[in-house]
């Protein structure tokens, strides 16, 4: 019954057996290779990710940092104009002390105009008392050389 040739049962289903147990430890080996390269690689990506994260982070705070102190500038700015309402009333206030002083100049001019006509109406009159004396002592001196 036995053969040389021949295997029996048992070794035949231990060496199966032990071929289907080498297949599946070299099957969980490479499984456990792929698992720890994947844990590897999604390890790398997610310390890619938190430095990018990390970066925007800082890049945000710089940007907000920015902002916030243009802010403050424009508060600052801010803080330094005057007010509508105090320009209305300055510029009031103002408008009425240019009229008045518009007022002041006129009448000014007018009394100005008013004296250098009176003036000239002096003159004038002073000019034809002078022309009537010399004549009159013209006439005199006529008379008196005859």
């Amino acid at each position: 019954m036995t053969e040389p040739d021949s295997i029996n049962l048992k070794d035949y289903v231990e060496t199966r057996f032990n071929l289907i147990l080498k297949n599946i430890e070299s099957i969980e080996s490479r499984f456990d290779e792929r698992i720890k390269e994947a844990d590897l690689r999604y390890e790398q990506r997610f310390r890619a990710q938190m430095d990018a994260t990390t970066k925007a982070d800082m890049a945000s705070e710089k940007r907000f940092e920015a902002v916030n102190e243009f802010r403050k500038t424009l508060t600052d700015q801010t803080s330094t104009f005057v007010p509508r309402n105090e320009y209305s009333q300055s510029i009031l206030s103002l408008s009425d002390r240019i009229g008045k002083v518009e007022t002041l100049a006129s009448s000014r001019e007018s009394r100005i105009s008013g004296a250098q006509e009176n003036r000239t109406s002096v003159r004038s009159d002073i000019s034809v008392w002078i022309a009537l004396i010399v004549m009159v002592v013209g006439i005199v001196a006529i008379f008196l050389k005859k």
